[in-house]
């Protein structure tokens, strides 16, 4: 990876099923960032690849991956 994808870049793991963001890294990334269980995050995980925004790495649960259009938005909090 070059230093330019790393601090410009920020990769997104998410739940296939709920849009959920679970982690995240700097830079782009794929699933073998997982080595050995690469396998079993396939089954339940994807991940989208951003420009890098410090305000999603310090409030992840903020936000959520739309599962159709694979884009990033903000959670729908019910009160």
């Amino acid at each position: 990876m070059k230093l330019e994808e790393y601090k410009n870049k920020m990769t997104l793991f998410y739940s296939k099923r709920t849009g959920e963001i679970q982690t995240f890294c700097t830079g782009i990334q794929d699933m073998n960032l997982f080595g050995d269980n690469k396998e079993d995050y396939d089954v339940i995980w994807d991940f989208i690849v951003i420009d890098y925004n410090n305000k999603i790495l310090n409030n992840k649960d903020m936000f959520c991956v739309d599962l159709s259009s694979k884009t990033l938005r903000l959670k729908e909090f019910k009160f």
